[in-house]
Order: C-alpha cells, then structure tokens, then sequence
C-alpha cells in the first residue's frame, strides 16, 4: 500500500468519525417510537384539540371529554424532524405549543422518556417530566382567536 493511499484512509476514518459525532445526538432519536397524551383534567370544559405533524402529513383533530384523553404514538423517520404542534381550545381561552419535538433537550429535559403527558388544566398546560415524577408549567391559557 502507497504511503498517499494509508494517509487518505485515515483521513476518510477521521472525516467519518467527526461526522458520526456530530449527528449522533439526531440519530439516536430515529425509528424509535413515542407516545403523546393529552389529557383534560378540566371539570367543565371540553378541551378542543388539534395536533399536526406537516412534514408527517397527519392531522389529529379531536374533542377530548371531561377527564379523558387523546393519544397518539408514531415512529421517527430517518432524513426529517418528527414535530407535532397542537392547538387546545376551551370556550374562553387558546394554547398554542409544540407537543412533540425531535430535539435532544426537548426529549431528555421536557419528556424525559418516550411518552409526551400532556395535562390540560384551569391553570393551563403541564407537561410531565418522568425523571422528576412532576409536571411541569408550560403554558397559560391566552385569549381565543378570531378565526
């Protein structure tokens, strides 16, 4: 083997090692599969929830009973970002919030694990975070939209 053929290998093995580091925080996420929950916790109210993935191509649309819940679970794919934003409606108040982002701190810091448990409340929305077995405040209700 010629000294300029070693020298590029390592080269190539160097450029690969530096690549795989730098999307391995992405790719570890990929082809596994996550659960979202929505829960109503509002003893009144109706939660009108609509949840979409563009890049997915679904559209969830639900009213979620007093004290029920809407869940999904999908995988994530290889080549985009998995998100899911949702819009919570009550008959005076909006949320607006991503319920699943495919971000490493979204996943270790929010979530915590493969189940987004959304809790929607009087107070707003709280988010559970299973390494802290507690959920978390991450919205309040703002004005309903026009439309």
């Amino acid at each position: 083997m010629s000294p300029i053929f070693k020298v590029m290998m390592m080269m190539m093995g160097i450029i690969m090692v530096v690549a795989m580091r730098l999307g391995e925080a992405k790719l570890r996420f990929k082809g596994i599969k996550y659960h979202v929950i929505i829960m109503d916790w509002m003893s009144g109210e109706m939660l009108n929830t609509h949840c979409w993935c563009a890049i997915c191509e679904k559209d969830l649309k639900d009213t979620v009973p007093i004290y029920g819940n809407m869940t999904w679970d999908f995988r994530t794919q290889i080549g985009f970002d998995t998100d899911y934003e949702c819009d919570l409606r009550i008959s005076n108040g909006h949320i607006h919030f991503f319920a699943f982002r495919e971000d490493p701190d979204f996943l270790d810091n929010g979530c915590g694990g493969r189940h987004c448990i959304w809790n929607a409340t009087y107070d707003g929305l709280f988010l559970f975070n299973i390494p802290t077995q507690k959920f978390l405040p991450k919205a309040k209700w703002g004005p309903k939209p026009v439309n």
